[in-house]
């Protein structure tokens, strides 16, 4: 799968996928995702495989990413079998 350049820069998306298309017909699903993020610490996105989560997260990343001094990460944890195993996870997504 193919990564997006990571960026040094505070406020920036690390580990998303590259955006190959354009994002249309969900502006609203990002702002209230947006929204619940200045509410809450922890916002999961839920659904079958293929329906756009990781898109729509890359999408709401772009948009919070500024509010974070060291920006936003994607750890993808679908692989994750043993909930002991999603530290490493985490740990391998921030440190690439």
């Amino acid at each position: 799968m193919e990564r997006s350049a990571l960026a040094d820069a505070a406020g920036s998306v690390h580990g998303f996928p590259a955006a190959l298309t354009s994002f249309v017909g969900r502006a609203a699903v990002v702002d209230e995702i947006a929204g619940q993020l200045g509410q809450y610490r922890l916002v999961t996105l839920t659904g079958p495989g293929g329906a756009g989560k990781t898109r729509l997260a890359g999408e709401v990343a772009k948009r919070v990413a500024g509010r974070f001094a060291d920006g936003v990460w994607l750890a993808e944890l679908g692989a994750v079998r043993e909930p002991a195993q999603v530290a490493a996870a985490v740990a391998a997504a921030l440190d690439p």
